[in-house]
């Protein structure tokens, strides 16, 4: 997998939270996440590297119910199950390896952090963190900025960083495009499946400020490119004031050629009666 040549200090241990596999890297990966506004189903939410490979997709549950989305590998496996508890005043979320729900293939849950607190706040339990005194992982940040940042425990240990792409359009008809940088040693699956959490809970809030956000900077983009024209019309009337006064010029110079021929005429006809009176006076 390709990934970042930038420089982070290690994560002290491996965190295999999903599987071994996903946490296998001394270096931080890069990851490219593509969501398509107002909805995370079937194919709309593909995680990539940063070469384009697709790495995860999600899709919907085999399900009657609209409350669980599948994780899954870019090769149609199932990688965890992601169940919303409808109920759950906390907007508590599970996850389940592969597409079970059975209580004994929870793997862990999240929630808000309060609820009176931001829903960008969201605390992580393992499975066998029943007590949930202390969360095994905290996510803290903007989310509609796209700045959230994973920590383990409650610790400041960084495990993971969303940033906003800054090489591409946030809006990619009707898409957008964002990034999480995964620490060395971390399970990425499992910071993905985060992710997907943290999107869904707030999902209806954040494309109300993303389609504000965009219809604004659309806006304004429209009045700078109208600002441009009008330059570009001011501009265009200064060029076509100096090809008029050019010509005005061209013109002064076309008299006052006319001027000099006529000038150099009278002097050559005038020179010709001076040759005739001196011719008569001889």
């Amino acid at each position: 997998m390709a990934h970042s040549r930038s420089t982070h200090p290690p994560v002290a241990n491996p965190f295999s939270i999903i599987s071994p596999q996903f946490c296998a890297h001394t270096y931080p990966v890069q990851l490219a996440i593509v969501r398509k506004v107002k909805t995370i189903t079937d194919g709309n939410f593909v995680v990539q590297d940063i070469n384009g490979n697709i790495l995860f997709k999600l899709k919907a549950a085999d399900s009657i119910f609209h409350d669980r989305h599948v994780l899954i590998d870019a090769y149609g496996n199932p990688i965890v199950t992601l169940r919303d508890k409808i109920r759950s005043i906390h907007e508590r979320w599970q996850v389940f390896r592969g597409e079970s729900i059975e209580s004994s293939a929870l793997i862990f849950s999240a929630k808000r952090a309060s609820l009176f607190q931001s829903k960008h706040n969201v605390n992580v339990f393992l499975a066998k963190n029943t007590e949930e005194s202390l969360c095994n992982f905290r996510i803290r940040g903007n989310w509609p900025e796209r700045s959230s940042v994973i920590y383990a425990g409650e610790s400041s240990t960084i495990v993971a960083k969303l940033h906003k792409n800054c090489t591409a359009p946030r809006i990619l008809i009707g898409k957008e495009r964002f990034m999480v940088t995964v620490y060395p040693n971390m399970d990425y699956a499992f910071i993905i499946a985060l992710i997907v959490i943290l999107d869904a809970i707030n999902s209806e809030d954040d494309d109300e400020d993303y389609y504000e956000s965009s219809f604004l900077q659309n806006v304004s983009q429209m009045v700078d490119v109208a600002g441009n024209v009008s330059q570009m019309v001011d501009v265009a009337g200064n060029v076509s004031q100096m090809v008029d006064a050019a010509g005005n010029v061209t013109q002064m110079v076309d008299v006052a050629e006319n001027l000099n021929q006529m000038v150099d005429g009278e002097d050559v006809a005038d020179d010709n009666d001076d040759e005739d009176y001196e011719d008569y006076d001889i």
